[in-house]
């Protein structure tokens, strides 16, 4: 999947990728421990907080996890977890410099 942001987005895409990493690792710690309250908040946390940068994939993934979290369903969590590793690794954001017309708002 291919991104195209602002070069001011640079340091914000960043920060927005390292911490769904960390969630990811997040969502481990849950699923071990039987957090589904935790899960629930990561998926809330995803679906919120991607579609500020065009990652609709990722918030369709928040949006169906926060779901299988209050439903209980560790197996739909774990498939979503994949999910959400694959889209991190494969997530491509190219930074492009503004034009003069959005400079002017």
């Amino acid at each position: 999947m291919a991104v195209e942001l602002p070069e001011d987005y640079r340091e914000l895409v960043i920060l927005y990728l390292e911490t769904r990493a960390e969630e990811l690792r997040e969502l481990a710690a849950a699923l071990s421990s039987g957090d589904f309250a935790a899960a629930a908040r990561v998926g809330h946390n995803l679906q919120g907080s991607s579609a500020s940068f065009g990652f609709g994939e990722a918030g369709a993934i928040g949006r169906e996890l926060e779901a299988a979290a209050h439903a209980g369903d560790a197996p739909a969590i774990e498939r979503l977890a994949r999910q959400l590793a694959e889209f991190l690794e494969n997530v491509e954001v190219r930074f492009v410099a503004p034009t003069e017309a959005d400079r002017r708002g």
